[in-house]
């Protein structure tokens, strides 16, 4: 996929991509946590910023997010406790819970140090 977004960028063109991804050089146990602590596909199997090198893009630059990524999942998590009764009404208390549970496990993910949120930004050639 990031060949095919290369290839249809205008020389010079840019491409900037957020994820989250489990860090490098985790124990195998703490690894496994952290693919079940995050969405799905959290475990490529290497760095966005490699792969975007590896795609030909260049001047790839790479940017933790991790500490405002936090912060919009505590204030999401405020935000949900402050609106649950009209959610579980409208959503119903599953879709509710579901909601809570994802948010929930994303921050103790992050806050075990299990999940990190970068900002890559590259350039086609």
């Amino acid at each position: 996929m990031l060949r095919e977004c290369r290839r249809v960028l205008v020389p010079g063109g840019k491409i900037a991509v957020l994820t989250i991804a489990v860090p490098a050089g985790l124990a195998d146990d703490d690894a496994a946590m952290a693919l079940e602590l995050g969405p799905s596909r959290v475990g490529a199997p290497d760095t966005l910023a490699n792969m975007m090198h590896e795609a030909g893009f260049r001047g790839v630059e790479e940017v933790n997010e991790t500490p405002r990524f936090r912060e919009v999942i505590i204030r999401s998590l405020a935000r949900l406790r402050a609106l649950e009764t009209e959610l579980r009404t409208g959503e119903g208390a599953d879709g509710f819970e579901a909601e809570w549970g994802k948010k929930s496990r994303l921050l103790e993910g992050v806050d075990r140090g299990l999940l990190v949120r970068t900002l890559v930004v590259a350039e086609a050639p």
